[in-house]
């Protein structure tokens, strides 16, 4: 998801039920139903049970610094995103959460998602778009290579 996508989430959207995100794309204007792990579900509910504070907001994810009863904004998720990769040690040219929407199509197009799957997740329009999400795997690659004919 983008960070806009995140920003705007509000409870209702959420489906533990049917373990679903219904999110809206403030990009595209669309709405697309995204499937959740069971972990995303679990960890969701247990975040409204427990650690979201009371607010009037309708937004799902709220500030955990006051004031905390005020949604989160995009520039505050991007933040916790580069805090994370720093943490992590990634290079601090890793600062965007678009780095993480690539892995995710990376890796799902490595396991034979079709591209019209990719693009539906990530909310695309257009199958070019999704494309250049999914960057070529060059160790499938190598195995696959013939040598050159002399």
């Amino acid at each position: 998801m983008r960070a806009s996508d995140v920003a705007q989430l509000r409870v209702e959207d959420f489906d533990r039920r049917h373990a679903t995100l219904n999110v809206f794309s403030p990009k595209t204007a669309d709405r697309r139903l995204l499937p959740l792990t069971r972990h995303l579900v679990d960890s969701i509910g247990d975040y409204l049970l427990r650690g979201r504070t009371k607010s009037s907001a309708g937004q799902l994810f709220l500030r955990i610094r006051p004031p905390t009863d005020r949604p989160v904004g995009t520039e505050l998720i991007r933040g916790v995103v580069r805090r994370a990769y720093s943490r992590c040690g990634f290079p601090s040219s890793w600062s965007g959460t678009h780095r993480l929407r690539h892995g995710f199509a990376t890796r799902l197009y490595a396991k034979g998602v079709t591209l019209s799957q990719i693009a539906s997740l990530l909310g695309h329009r257009c199958l070019e778009s999704s494309n250049r999400y999914t960057q070529t795997d060059l160790q499938s690659l190598r195995a696959v290579a013939q040598p050159w004919p002399k």
